[in-house]
């Protein structure tokens, strides 16, 4: 039968506990970052706001989304009426990494629009914290089983390891990139990687496909060509300025 949650009580606490955890690590790690560079640590603050509510409603309807398909497949089974399925979805329902990161962008991009303030600053004031929380995020997936993989293979905290390598990559290269607005991309294109290829050992056939890919797969694909894109439109912008002799100072 068709199963719209998984977790027992003491599971769906130890989940949310680091999902809490990873939320007030990285915020932590924002507005520390901001008061480094000088930049207002209220902004910093209020963005991060902004992005967390905008990532829990991304991360929630795209697992909605990616549970349409099962949920149809498998009606004849389903033994709750529409209000408990629609309840069961959209309170007690999962997260979606890509939703989220999704949601966030487009939360905090509103953001900084909305105050007028430098975009590509605050996105590489944001670029490193999104794989610290994403790395203590997935330990919260391990403590509950979910997202395990196949053939016994702990996905969760090889996540965990790459998101804590993403995080060191990017205070490293941060340290010699010239320009502004670098890092968020450049976070992008090497977890789109990395996810892309992690996605074989996943064995989440209930989050859907499209085509021959699986729904992360795909936007994985699609993420990286906008952050290589974007990256490409900085790097001419910067050799533009050099050529013009002013230089671009981040």
């Amino acid at each position: 039968m068709f199963a719209l949650y998984y977790f027992s009580d003491n599971e769906i606490s130890y989940y949310w506990l680091f999902c809490v955890i990873a939320t007030f690590v990285a915020v932590t790690f924002l507005v520390l970052r901001a008061r480094k560079r000088g930049i207002d640590m209220n902004d910093a603050f209020f963005m991060s706001l902004f992005a967390i509510i905008g990532g829990f409603v991304g991360a929630r309807a795209l697992y909605i989304m990616t549970m349409i398909a099962p949920i149809m497949n498998d009606w004849h089974n389903i033994e709750l009426g529409i209000g408990k399925l629609v309840f069961a979805l959209v309170v007690t329902g999962g997260l979606v990494f890509y939703g989220g990161l999704i949601g966030g962008v487009l939360a905090a991009l509103y953001y900084l629009k909305r105050y007028k303030l430098d975009i590509p600053v605050f996105a590489d004031l944001a670029a490193p914290c999104v794989p610290l929380a994403h790395a203590v995020g997935r330990i919260g997936c391990y403590m509950v089983g979910c997202c395990y993989g196949i053939h016994a293979i702990p996905i969760q905290i090889i996540e965990a390891g790459i998101n804590a390598l993403l995080v060191i990559v990017l205070l490293c290269y941060e340290r010699f990139s010239t320009a502004s607005g670098q890092i968020l991309p450049v976070y992008v294109i090497l977890y789109a990687t990395a996810r892309f290829i992690v996605e074989f050992f996943r064995g989440d056939s209930e989050r859907g496909t499209v085509l021959w890919l699986s729904t992360s797969q795909f936007i994985s694909l699609l993420l990286f060509a906008i952050a290589a894109y974007l990256l490409l439109i900085s790097a001419r912008s910067q050799k533009s300025g050099e050529s013009r002799g002013g230089g671009i100072e981040k």
